[in-house]
Protein backbone atom coordinates (compact mmCIF):
# COMPACT_ATOMS: atom_id res chain seq x y z
CA UNK A 1 0.00 0.00 0.00
CA UNK A 2 1.72 3.08 -1.29
CA UNK A 3 2.19 5.79 1.71
CA UNK A 4 -0.30 8.58 1.56
CA UNK A 5 1.29 12.03 0.96
CA UNK A 6 -0.31 14.74 3.08
CA UNK A 7 -0.40 18.10 1.22
CA UNK A 8 -0.87 21.30 3.45
CA UNK A 9 -2.63 24.53 1.76
CA UNK A 10 -0.32 27.47 1.74
CA UNK A 11 -0.41 30.04 4.10
CA UNK A 12 -1.69 33.64 3.12
CA UNK A 13 0.86 36.13 4.29
CA UNK A 14 0.31 37.84 7.79
CA UNK A 15 -1.40 41.06 7.81
CA UNK A 16 0.99 43.82 9.45
CA UNK A 17 -0.06 47.06 11.84
CA UNK A 18 -0.26 49.82 9.55
CA UNK A 19 2.34 51.66 11.70
CA UNK A 20 4.74 49.11 10.42
CA UNK A 21 4.16 50.06 6.75
CA UNK A 22 5.14 53.76 7.12
CA UNK A 23 8.74 56.12 6.72
CA UNK A 24 8.79 59.83 7.09
CA UNK A 25 11.05 62.26 6.41
CA UNK A 26 10.65 65.37 8.56
CA UNK A 27 12.46 68.83 8.38
CA UNK A 28 14.92 70.34 10.64
CA UNK A 29 12.54 73.23 11.10
CA UNK A 30 8.76 72.37 10.39
CA UNK A 31 7.76 75.80 8.29
CA UNK A 32 4.84 76.04 6.31
CA UNK A 33 5.53 74.36 2.30
CA UNK A 34 3.91 75.74 -0.55
CA UNK A 35 4.23 72.71 -2.75
CA UNK A 36 2.49 69.95 -0.25
CA UNK A 37 0.28 69.03 -2.59
CA UNK A 38 2.32 68.89 -5.51
CA UNK A 39 4.63 66.65 -3.05
CA UNK A 40 1.83 64.21 -1.99
CA UNK A 41 0.53 63.69 -5.95
CA UNK A 42 4.61 62.70 -7.32
CA UNK A 43 6.08 61.17 -4.33
CA UNK A 44 5.23 58.03 -5.69
CA UNK A 45 6.98 58.64 -8.71
CA UNK A 46 10.03 59.50 -6.78
CA UNK A 47 10.05 56.26 -4.84
CA UNK A 48 9.41 54.27 -8.19
CA UNK A 49 12.71 56.00 -9.54
CA UNK A 50 14.64 55.00 -6.63
CA UNK A 51 13.81 51.45 -7.10
CA UNK A 52 14.23 51.31 -11.18
CA UNK A 53 17.94 53.15 -10.48
CA UNK A 54 18.81 50.80 -7.43
CA UNK A 55 17.74 47.34 -9.57
CA UNK A 56 15.54 46.83 -6.57
CA UNK A 57 13.17 43.74 -7.48
CA UNK A 58 10.77 44.74 -4.15
CA UNK A 59 7.07 45.85 -5.56
CA UNK A 60 6.84 48.69 -3.64
CA UNK A 61 3.33 51.17 -4.25
CA UNK A 62 3.55 53.65 -2.06
CA UNK A 63 0.82 56.51 -0.70
CA UNK A 64 2.40 59.74 0.54
CA UNK A 65 1.00 63.05 2.25
CA UNK A 66 2.25 66.02 4.16
CA UNK A 67 1.51 65.88 8.01
CA UNK A 68 0.52 68.87 10.25
CA UNK A 69 4.62 68.52 10.97
CA UNK A 70 5.07 69.63 7.62
CA UNK A 71 7.05 65.97 7.61
CA UNK A 72 6.46 63.69 4.30
CA UNK A 73 5.06 60.39 5.36
CA UNK A 74 5.01 57.43 2.99
CA UNK A 75 2.78 54.56 3.35
CA UNK A 76 3.12 51.21 1.88
CA UNK A 77 0.16 50.22 0.14
CA UNK A 78 0.76 46.28 0.46
CA UNK A 79 -0.25 45.82 4.02
CA UNK A 80 2.33 42.47 4.18
CA UNK A 81 5.41 44.19 2.98
CA UNK A 82 7.25 46.57 5.92
CA UNK A 83 8.62 49.75 5.28
CA UNK A 84 11.63 48.48 6.77
CA UNK A 85 12.17 46.43 3.39
CA UNK A 86 13.42 50.01 1.63
CA UNK A 87 15.40 51.17 4.77
CA UNK A 88 18.56 50.53 2.17
CA UNK A 89 17.05 53.31 -0.12
CA UNK A 90 16.33 55.95 2.87
CA UNK A 91 19.56 57.79 2.02
CA UNK A 92 18.78 58.19 -1.83
CA UNK A 93 15.06 58.67 -1.64
CA UNK A 94 16.14 61.60 0.72
CA UNK A 95 18.61 62.87 -1.62
CA UNK A 96 16.15 62.68 -4.83
CA UNK A 97 13.73 64.73 -2.55
CA UNK A 98 15.72 67.41 -1.88
CA UNK A 99 16.49 68.05 -5.35
CA UNK A 100 12.73 67.72 -6.65
CA UNK A 101 11.84 70.19 -4.00
CA UNK A 102 14.66 72.02 -2.05
CA UNK A 103 13.07 73.84 0.91
CA UNK A 104 16.52 76.02 1.14
CA UNK A 105 17.78 76.67 4.89
CA UNK A 106 15.43 73.66 5.86
CA UNK A 107 16.06 70.39 3.77
CA UNK A 108 13.77 67.81 4.49
CA UNK A 109 15.89 65.00 6.44
CA UNK A 110 16.70 61.41 6.08
CA UNK A 111 14.10 58.89 5.96
CA UNK A 112 13.18 56.96 9.43
CA UNK A 113 10.93 54.39 10.09
CA UNK A 114 7.86 55.51 11.87
CA UNK A 115 7.47 54.53 15.85
CA UNK A 116 5.47 51.85 16.36
CA UNK A 117 6.14 50.85 19.88
CA UNK A 118 3.76 50.22 22.74
CA UNK A 119 3.56 51.69 25.37
CA UNK A 120 3.09 49.49 28.77
CA UNK A 121 1.94 50.66 32.27
CA UNK A 122 3.38 49.10 35.21
CA UNK A 123 1.42 49.52 37.98
CA UNK A 124 1.85 49.12 41.72
CA UNK A 125 5.84 49.81 41.95
CA UNK A 126 7.20 50.91 45.47
CA UNK A 127 8.32 54.36 45.05
CA UNK A 128 10.78 53.35 48.54
CA UNK A 129 13.08 51.03 45.48
CA UNK A 130 12.85 53.55 42.79
CA UNK A 131 15.35 56.34 41.83
CA UNK A 132 14.29 59.68 42.35
CA UNK A 133 16.21 61.09 39.37
CA UNK A 134 13.72 60.16 36.32
CA UNK A 135 17.20 59.46 34.44
CA UNK A 136 18.40 56.77 36.08
CA UNK A 137 14.37 54.93 36.29
CA UNK A 138 15.73 53.23 32.49
CA UNK A 139 18.58 50.85 33.51
CA UNK A 140 17.28 50.36 36.55
CA UNK A 141 14.19 48.52 35.49
CA UNK A 142 15.82 47.57 32.36
CA UNK A 143 17.83 44.90 34.20
CA UNK A 144 15.27 43.54 36.33
CA UNK A 145 12.36 43.20 33.24
CA UNK A 146 14.95 40.84 31.46
CA UNK A 147 15.94 38.74 33.91
CA UNK A 148 11.83 38.42 34.63
CA UNK A 149 10.60 38.71 31.04
CA UNK A 150 13.47 38.44 29.16
CA UNK A 151 12.19 41.39 27.26
CA UNK A 152 14.20 44.17 26.69
CA UNK A 153 12.70 47.81 26.99
CA UNK A 154 13.21 50.88 24.90
CA UNK A 155 12.60 52.94 27.18
CA UNK A 156 11.06 54.00 30.98
CA UNK A 157 9.30 56.76 32.32
CA UNK A 158 7.27 57.81 35.56
CA UNK A 159 3.61 58.38 34.54
CA UNK A 160 3.22 61.01 36.75
CA UNK A 161 6.25 63.39 36.58
CA UNK A 162 5.52 65.59 39.22
CA UNK A 163 7.98 64.44 42.12
CA UNK A 164 6.23 67.12 45.05
CA UNK A 165 2.52 65.07 43.94
CA UNK A 166 3.65 61.68 44.43
CA UNK A 167 5.55 62.07 47.35
CA UNK A 168 2.60 61.00 49.64
CA UNK A 169 2.21 58.67 48.19
CA UNK A 170 3.67 54.89 48.56
CA UNK A 171 3.27 53.68 44.84
CA UNK A 172 3.56 54.91 41.69
CA UNK A 173 3.06 53.81 37.83
CA UNK A 174 5.89 53.62 35.24
CA UNK A 175 5.52 53.90 31.02
CA UNK A 176 7.74 51.50 29.36
CA UNK A 177 7.78 50.96 26.00
CA UNK A 178 8.29 47.83 24.38
CA UNK A 179 8.58 46.36 20.42
CA UNK A 180 5.23 45.28 19.55
CA UNK A 181 6.19 41.49 19.46
CA UNK A 182 6.74 41.39 23.07
CA UNK A 183 3.31 42.54 24.51
CA UNK A 184 2.24 39.04 24.53
CA UNK A 185 5.67 38.01 26.22
CA UNK A 186 5.14 40.83 28.98
CA UNK A 187 1.18 39.68 29.35
CA UNK A 188 -0.64 41.09 31.93
CA UNK A 189 1.40 41.02 35.33
CA UNK A 190 5.37 41.28 35.95
CA UNK A 191 7.12 39.89 39.37
CA UNK A 192 9.06 42.74 40.33
CA UNK A 193 10.34 43.32 43.87
CA UNK A 194 9.43 40.04 44.83
CA UNK A 195 5.72 41.07 44.48
CA UNK A 196 3.20 40.54 41.54
CA UNK A 197 2.64 43.75 39.57
CA UNK A 198 -0.42 44.10 36.72
CA UNK A 199 0.49 45.52 33.31
CA UNK A 200 -2.19 47.14 30.87
CA UNK A 201 -1.44 48.55 27.75
CA UNK A 202 -1.05 52.49 28.11
CA UNK A 203 -3.31 54.97 25.61
CA UNK A 204 -1.88 58.90 25.13
CA UNK A 205 -4.33 61.16 24.88
CA UNK A 206 -4.74 65.54 24.48
CA UNK A 207 -7.40 67.93 25.61
CA UNK A 208 -9.08 67.37 22.03
CA UNK A 209 -9.52 63.37 22.46
CA UNK A 210 -13.50 62.45 22.85
CA UNK A 211 -14.64 59.55 24.81
CA UNK A 212 -16.97 57.56 23.03
CA UNK A 213 -18.05 56.48 26.33
CA UNK A 214 -19.29 60.27 27.73
CA UNK A 215 -18.83 62.17 24.86
CA UNK A 216 -16.34 63.94 26.92
CA UNK A 217 -13.29 65.32 25.83
CA UNK A 218 -9.77 65.36 27.34
CA UNK A 219 -9.37 61.26 27.67
CA UNK A 220 -9.92 57.55 26.05
CA UNK A 221 -12.57 55.57 26.50
CA UNK A 222 -10.54 52.86 27.77
CA UNK A 223 -10.04 55.41 31.01
CA UNK A 224 -13.33 57.28 31.32
CA UNK A 225 -14.55 58.05 34.38
CA UNK A 226 -18.43 57.76 34.04
CA UNK A 227 -19.88 54.38 35.17
CA UNK A 228 -22.73 54.38 32.41
CA UNK A 229 -22.51 55.54 28.82
CA UNK A 230 -24.62 58.73 27.57
CA UNK A 231 -26.45 58.91 24.71
CA UNK A 232 -24.76 60.90 21.42
CA UNK A 233 -28.29 62.54 20.46
CA UNK A 234 -30.02 63.45 24.18
CA UNK A 235 -27.04 63.22 27.04
CA UNK A 236 -28.83 60.91 28.53
CA UNK A 237 -27.49 57.81 30.29
CA UNK A 238 -28.47 55.57 27.59
CA UNK A 239 -27.46 54.15 24.46
CA UNK A 240 -28.18 55.04 20.79
CA UNK A 241 -30.42 52.26 20.34
CA UNK A 242 -32.85 53.70 22.70
CA UNK A 243 -34.01 56.22 20.35
CA UNK A 244 -35.33 53.27 18.05
CA UNK A 245 -39.22 52.85 17.77
CA UNK A 246 -40.25 49.91 20.26
CA UNK A 247 -43.12 49.07 17.79
CA UNK A 248 -41.69 45.57 15.91
CA UNK A 249 -44.39 46.65 13.21
CA UNK A 250 -43.40 50.29 12.68
CA UNK A 251 -43.87 50.60 9.53
CA UNK A 252 -40.62 53.26 9.25
CA UNK A 253 -38.50 50.05 10.05
CA UNK A 254 -37.03 51.26 13.30
CA UNK A 255 -36.44 54.61 12.79
CA UNK A 256 -34.44 56.42 14.85
CA UNK A 257 -36.59 59.31 16.11
CA UNK A 258 -35.83 60.66 19.71
CA UNK A 259 -40.09 60.71 19.80
CA UNK A 260 -41.31 57.95 17.11
CA UNK A 261 -44.62 58.42 15.98
CA UNK A 262 -46.75 55.56 13.99
CA UNK A 263 -49.99 54.28 13.24
CA UNK A 264 -49.57 51.30 14.12
CA UNK A 265 -50.56 48.96 16.92
CA UNK A 266 -49.17 49.67 20.43
CA UNK A 267 -46.36 46.07 20.88
CA UNK A 268 -47.66 43.69 23.66
CA UNK A 269 -45.63 42.73 26.64
CA UNK A 270 -42.39 40.23 25.70
CA UNK A 271 -42.35 41.04 21.77
CA UNK A 272 -38.98 41.41 20.39
CA UNK A 273 -37.81 44.83 18.62
CA UNK A 274 -36.70 44.00 14.84
CA UNK A 275 -32.66 44.12 14.97
CA UNK A 276 -31.52 47.79 13.51
CA UNK A 277 -29.87 47.85 9.94
CA UNK A 278 -27.98 50.15 7.49
CA UNK A 279 -30.56 49.28 5.07
CA UNK A 280 -34.04 50.00 6.73
CA UNK A 281 -32.42 53.47 7.38
CA UNK A 282 -31.68 54.00 3.77
CA UNK A 283 -35.03 53.35 3.19
CA UNK A 284 -36.33 55.51 6.09
CA UNK A 285 -34.46 58.17 4.54
CA UNK A 286 -35.21 57.20 1.08
CA UNK A 287 -39.23 57.54 2.65
CA UNK A 288 -37.97 61.39 3.33
CA UNK A 289 -36.62 62.03 0.52
CA UNK A 290 -39.44 61.95 -1.43
CA UNK A 291 -41.79 63.97 0.49
CA UNK A 292 -40.66 67.56 -0.14
CA UNK A 293 -42.81 70.70 1.13
CA UNK A 294 -44.29 72.86 -1.10
CA UNK A 295 -42.03 76.25 -1.24
CA UNK A 296 -43.58 78.84 0.52
CA UNK A 297 -43.37 82.79 -0.31
CA UNK A 298 -41.06 85.23 2.09
CA UNK A 299 -42.57 88.71 2.48
CA UNK A 300 -40.65 91.40 3.45
CA UNK A 301 -41.65 94.35 5.09
CA UNK A 302 -41.79 97.37 3.57
CA UNK A 303 -42.30 101.48 4.60
CA UNK A 304 -45.65 102.50 3.16
CA UNK A 305 -44.05 105.86 1.03
CA UNK A 306 -46.24 109.29 0.51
Amino acid sequence: MAPSIITTAPQAPKLLPRAEGRFYAPRSSPTVYPKSLLIAATCSDIVALVRRDANCTLTLTVTAKVNTRRSVMLAVSETTTPAASFAPYFDTLTTKLNRAFPVGDSPWLPFRLAPNEVQLAIQSLPLAFLPEDPEELFPSLAVSILNTKKVEILSARYLNPNSESSASKSATSVIVLVNPGDVPVMGYSIRLFSLSRPIERAYSSNRYTQCRNCRGFGHLTQHCPTPSRVCPLCSLHHTRSNHRCPNPTCPSASNLKATPSCGSAVPTAGASTPPFTKNALAAQLLQLSRVRPLPQKSYAWRPLTT
